[in-house]
């Protein structure tokens, strides 16, 4: 099914900055202003509940040596890599230790059994206090 795309006009500085943003920040991923706004107006929707929530977050792997966690972001359709260190656990997308991945990551029954496997052997692990996560 072809899908039909009406147009819009946004003002120049906006587009402007898109254009800048897309150009400096590759690792997002976006490959035009139209690809960049599609996505924008998609969250604002989901953010105000306009459009239904998307169940998002699906754990894939994790790497043999417990250093990666690697999950898959529906509604970015991309795979996004989860690090973890002693000192923190990061997603490499957001490059933030808050952000969604990173919640999902450390509720995952793997991420659980590496941090008591850690604990157990008297290894460092990271404070992850500053997270809500769920009980």
């Amino acid at each position: 099914m072809h899908k039909k795309f009406r147009g819009v006009s946004l003002p120049e500085e906006i587009v402007n900055t898109i254009e800048d943003f897309i150009k400096n920040n590759p690792r997002h991923g976006y490959r035009s202003i139209a690809d960049f706004v599609i996505d924008a107006v998609r969250k604002r929707l989901e953010d105000l509940g306009a459009t239904p929530p998307v169940i998002s977050l699906m754990h894939l792997n994790i790497n043999p040596d417990r250093s990666t966690v690697l999950l898959w972001d529906n509604k970015e359709k991309r795979a996004v890599d989860i690090l973890l260190t002693e000192d923190e656990i990061r997603c490499l997308y957001c490059d933030s230790i808050r952000c969604e991945h990173v919640k999902f990551a450390v509720n995952l029954p793997q991420v659980q059994r590496e941090f008591n496997r850690r604990r157990k052997l008297g290894l460092k692990f990271p404070d992850l206090s500053y997270l809500e996560l769920e009980s």
